[in-house]
């Protein structure tokens, strides 16, 4: 297909999103958007003009550059990978060229340039679908009620001393949310609209400790119950989740898989292991074992013999893939079981590799490593399904935080899981190719660190919620 003609067919998609408003404190600028798969795409013509940006050209190497306040940011015409102040990042789908003119998905930018553009997003009136907020201090807890015009789906966070309730496709005003006074374990309630939803911050008072939300029978309405430490109900103490292993892949003498510029797998699997470990402890108030913190060779059945004698709940093995094919891309996460392809089988042997370093080697030949003997006496089917459900909560919060391909949730024979999967829902995750140049970039960034530890804690904690629900509604262990 011509250029021509891909872009014609592109423009022929693409649905009007007039109602995208950019309001700063003098101006309110009427963006030329349009959407496309799910996104609101904007021309860089109009983000210079809104955020009074230089927008400069370089026809040599096709890179466009947006000045703005000293900061600088650097885009590509069809490639995923952008630069802000020097600093590479990722974009799920890359600034592509839409009628003459390079446009950027803004609700997937803006992350990564609010801190200095000057003004918000906003919508025209008429357009908010988010109608009110009410909070109201009751015997067991401070309720939030947030009114809609339209069903709409609801995320909510506990991070920091906020709680942080995203409503997606959620349009709303963000003056009349600023002016909600404190009431109950609420102090501050702050308002923020993106392109495709809409966050309501809510800073809460110390002893908060936990919050709930609930299906409401009324779709229009998203209910939040938050409750203090003398609050909460003592029989959840008896079946919580509270003891986290994490296991970062490799160590010392055992590298790992290593990429095309020398990074090492070991290195990023700590990194992003250290950085998963403090947000469980700060924002769950989990308790966390690591099977190592620094650079150190721990043999596989050490890191199970770790991880239940440390009373382990949940154990999580963090690695970064590797292909003998270069263009492999993506995220895996695996549970223990028989493998069922080739390709489950290779990942399994690749990580099983580190026994060569022990001082004891079994074979990891199939017919002298009877994993399924082993299986068959080892696992609990308890176990097994859970270990599936945590390995699909954290692929999922994976792909979506992080924006790469999806290879799946996998079952294959991990050494270093064998001595867990009786005793805990246990998992192997991998971060990404780090044999694949542009993903191995990306593994170098402390940006894509802080994101991977991120959908990680939030995988954990979506598991963590929906595994004590259940329990509690069969009335605990």
């Amino acid at each position: 297909m011509s250029l021509m003609a891909y872009l014609f067919v592109l423009g022929s998609h693409i649905s009007s999103a007039s109602d995208v408003l950019w309001v700063t404190a003098d101006t309110t600028y009427h963006l030329r958007a349009s959407e496309l798969e799910g996104h609101i795409w904007v021309p860089l013509s109009e983000l210079s003009r809104a955020w009074k940006a230089g927008l400069e050209w370089d026809l040599a190497t096709m890179r466009v550059t947006l000045t703005s306040d000293g900061h600088e940011v650097e885009f590509v015409p069809e490639d995923p990978f952008f630069v802000v102040d020097g600093e590479i990042h990722h974009l799920p789908v890359p600034p592509r060229m839409l009628k003459g003119e390079l446009h950027v998905p803004l609700d997937l930018l803006l992350p990564y340039v609010s801190s200095f553009v000057r003004g918000k997003l906003k919508w025209k009136e008429g357009g908010v679908n988010i109608l009110g907020v009410s909070i109201e201090e009751r015997a067991n807890g401070t309720l939030i009620v947030v009114r809609t015009s339209e069903p709409l789906r609801a995320e909510a966070a506990l991070a920091s001393g906020w709680l942080h309730l995203t409503l997606y496709r959620g349009r709303l005003d963000t003056t009349a949310m600023g002016s909600l006074g404190p009431e109950g374990a609420v102090r501050e309630v702050r308002a923020y609209q993106y392109s495709h939803s809409a966050q309501i911050s809510f800073r809460l008072k110390p002893g908060v400790s936990d919050y709930r939300m609930y299906p409401s029978p009324d779709p229009k309405k998203v209910v939040v119950l938050l409750w203090q430490r003398a609050k909460k109900p003592r029989k959840q103490e008896m079946w919580a989740y509270r003891t986290v292993i994490i296991d970062p892949g490799h160590g010392g003498r055992d590298e790992g898989a290593v990429g095309p510029t020398g990074l090492k797998e070991k290195d990023v699997a700590l990194d992003i292991a250290l950085r998963l470990a403090k947000l469980l402890r700060e924002e769950l108030g989990m308790q966390v074992v690591l099977t190592r913190t620094e650079d150190v060779f721990v043999p596989l059945q050490e890191r199970a013999r770790i991880a239940v004698n440390g009373g382990g709940q949940l154990f999580i093995s963090l690695h970064c893939n590797s292909s003998k094919n270069p263009k492999v891309v993506g995220i895996e996460t695996y549970f223990l079981s028989e493998a069922k392809t080739e390709d489950a089988r290779e990942v399994a042997r690749r990580e099983n590799a580190s026994l060569r370093f022990e001082e004891v080697i079994p074979s990891l030949k199939e017919d002298n490593f009877p994993l399924k003997d082993i299986l068959t006496d080892m696992l609990s089917d308890q176990f097994l399904k859970e270990s599936q459900k945590l390995a699909a909560c954290v692929q999922e919060e994976l792909v979506r935080g992080l924006g790469l391909e999806d290879r799946g949730v996998k079952q294959a024979g991990f050494y270093v899981m064998l001595g867990t999967g009786a005793a805990m829902p246990s998992v192997l995750v991998e971060l990404g190719f780090i044999s694949n140049r542009g993903e191995e970039r990306l593994l170098k960034t402390s940006a894509f660190r802080r994101r991977a530890a991120l959908a990680l804690f939030r995988a954990i904690r979506n598991f963590k919620e929906q595994q004590e629900r259940a329990i509690a509604l069969q009335g605990g262990r």
